[in-house]
């Protein structure tokens, strides 16, 4: 065994050896690299630095002399290229490099039998994948291209961004399942990124087919329904939020615009739902309903709101609430807003003081047409007298908000 180990060390000495003396002592003599070659000990790196240097024309070139040299160049990149492949016909990036030669000189179907080399040779290797995509993109195969950047999106993340700039101008359709594979983490990130860069009209189509595949989890409804909130889509934000929910929303948004209106639940980061921020002098605590107490050391600015999409019409709000020893002249109330315009509608009710039993606070309003979405919020203003420390507690058992003729009993 000793004897072997000696053997095979002295072996790969020499090959070492032999392959530095080559680079070292004859860096650019082809017949010597191609003796070496029949030895497996080939050295390609300067055929492919000529090879490239032949393409790009080196450097600082009068750029009128290297148009009139540029055909002649690429032709000896192409034979350089072809060199390197004899000595290592396994070599994709050759293939690549060979092909972008072929389509530099005009040789399209060269280069596509090139592409179609490496496809073979590196099937699951992202980068190269994204060069024959590219290949195809530029001629104007779009359709030959988009198996490719799918099994690109399926590999790793990396590219998701380049990728989808790609499918700018594509109808959005032809690239579900095509160029999009049906696969979760690549259909997610491409309906974030549509839900930024898209149209309502694309989101739509590709949350139907993410819907009708299996591919939508709660989180990434959650991420393109607020999205589509913030760059003002409400409407479409609200039905495909619904679409989600499906029968768990229960009566919400057929007759009751008031999403979790007892705090049952816990809210779920929707505009759809509660935000209950937390500050440190205010305690508040799900049960029946919604407790709110205020811990008297803090003349404390606070609100809990949530988002309603509206119509033109009248509408009723209502809220059963009860209180204890609510103390200061600022004391919580109800307000309600356009939210993207106060000036369109703009209310409030009385503010709830003292201790008070069980009861319901409600008023009607009209919505106007220029008025989508409403905000609902309870909310105490901070005090400018002295004594502005509020102390005692809230309960609000439900929250209610229909349109006249179907307010709910």
């Amino acid at each position: 065994m000793r004897t072997l180990t000696l053997t095979l060390g002295a072996i790969l000495v020499a090959y070492c050896s032999a392959g530095a003396l080559s680079e070292t002592l004859w860096p650019n003599n082809e017949q010597v690299n191609h003796a070496l070659c029949r030895f497996l000990l080939c050295n390609d790196t300067p055929l492919v630095e000529r090879a490239e240097y032949q393409i790009t024309g080196g450097k600082d070139e009068d750029q009128v002399t290297r148009r009139k040299e540029k055909e002649e160049d690429i032709q000896q990149a192409i034979a350089t290229f072809r060199t390197a492949l004899q000595q290592d016909p396994q070599d994709p990036f050759l293939w690549i490099d060979l092909g972008d030669a072929f389509l530099e000189a005009g040789r399209k179907e060269d280069a596509r039998y090139c592409f179609g080399e490496v496809l073979v040779l590196a099937p699951r290797t992202a980068v190269l994948l994204l060069r024959v995509a590219h290949f195809y993109f530029q001629i104007g195969e779009n359709q030959e291209a988009f198996p490719i950047t799918a099994r690109i999106l399926s590999l790793i993340p990396d590219y998701d961004s380049d990728i989808f700039k790609k499918y700018i101008g594509q109808e959005t359709a032809t690239l579900l399942g095509t160029a999009i594979p049906a696969s979760r983490r690549p259909a997610q990130s491409w309906a974030a990124w549509i839900a930024r860069n898209g149209s309502e009209d694309d989101l739509r189509k590709t949350w139907t087919w993410m819907m009708q595949n299996h591919l939508m989890d709660e989180t990434t409804a959650l991420d393109l329904a607020r999205t589509l909130w913030q760059r003002q889509f409400f409407r479409t934000a609200q039905e495909l939020w619904l679409d989600w929910l499906g029968p768990s929303r229960g009566d919400y948004s057929a007759h009751e615009l008031i999403f979790n209106r007892q705090f049952k639940d816990a809210p779920n980061g929707s505009p759809f739902d509660w935000t209950i921020p937390a500050q440190r002098s205010v305690e508040i605590s799900r049960g029946q309903g919604l407790e709110v107490r205020f811990a008297g050391i803090e003349n404390v600015e606070f609100n809990i709101k949530q988002f309603a999409v509206v119509s033109p019409g009248r509408y009723h709000f209502s809220a059963e609430t009860e209180s204890e020893d609510l103390i200061t002249d600022q004391c919580p109330f109800f307000h309600i807003f356009d939210a993207v315009n106060p000036a369109r509608l703009d209310i409030t009710t009385l503010q709830i003081k003292g201790t008070t039993p069980r009861s319901e606070t409600d008023m009607d309003f009209t919505v106007t047409p220029d008025t989508q979405v409403l905000v609902i919020q309870l909310e105490r203003r901070e005090s400018e007298r002295f004594d502005n420390k509020i102390q005692g507690a809230l309960h609000v058992y439900q929250v209610s908000l229909v349109p006249l003729g179907r307010r709910l009993k």
